[in-house]
């Protein structure tokens, strides 16, 4: 039978001074225990003048807080496992910097490995990120010789042509081309170009064929 090894590392973002108490009273309601070994979590208040007081989490475990459940003799019985998210909700306030977790693991060389980065914000805003294990297939497909461009690539390589041709009116062109494309914005099929039609988008002056002739 395998066993899951994780490893959990954070940024060092700086936390208000004033609030080094308030945050390991949070840390101190919780446990971060994994298969090995449990997690370090802590405010650090260095010695050194010139270091700013920060945050910091790491160890061969995963981000899963839980919180003890105590029986009558204050012995614990069993442990009851909190989302990340509302442990981070918590530490938010306190934070000057956005905190940043990531946990990668493995059992083995089995499908699906285990990342996930969660970030928190000074304002509480939060998020969390991981591998897509079941990812569906994209609404529009690529066929041969087709190539799957999406929206804001084109957009990108727009503006800038059109800041250097029509500056005053690239952000109406824009806007009203993603308007007009709707929900077919996100992926459009675009014949492989041979470059000549690149050329000729890119500078309209520009023909490929002999005007001579």
């Amino acid at each position: 039978m395998a066993t899951l090894q994780a490893t959990t590392a954070s940024n060092g973002p700086r936390i208000n001074p004033d609030s080094i108490d308030a945050i390991e009273a949070i840390i101190n309601e919780y446990d971060f225990y994994g298969n090995f070994d449990s997690l370090t979590i802590e405010a650090v208040d260095p010695d050194n003048e010139d270091a700013d007081p920060h945050l910091r989490c790491f160890g061969h475990a995963t981000f899963s807080p839980s919180k003890p459940v105590l029986d009558e003799d204050g012995s614990i019985a069993d442990r009851e496992y909190v989302s990340a998210e509302d442990v981070l909700e918590r530490l938010a306030p306190h934070l000057e910097e956005p905190l940043v977790v990531q946990t990668v693991g493995f059992e083995k060389c089995r499908f699906p490995l285990l990342a996930s980065q969660w970030v928190a914000w000074p304002d509480g805003t939060l998020t969390h990120n991981t591998f897509d294990t079941a990812p569906e297939k994209p609404v529009t497909s690529k066929s041969d010789g087709d190539t799957i461009v999406n929206w804001p690539t084109i957009r990108e390589t727009l503006s800038l042509v059109l800041e250097e041709r029509c500056p005053n009116s690239k952000d109406v062109v824009l806007e009203t081309m993603g308007d007009a494309l709707g929900n077919h914005a996100e992926d459009l099929i675009c014949e492989p170009s041979t470059g000549a039609e690149t050329d000729t988008v890119l500078n309209p002056t520009h023909s490929t064929s002999d005007s001579s002739a």
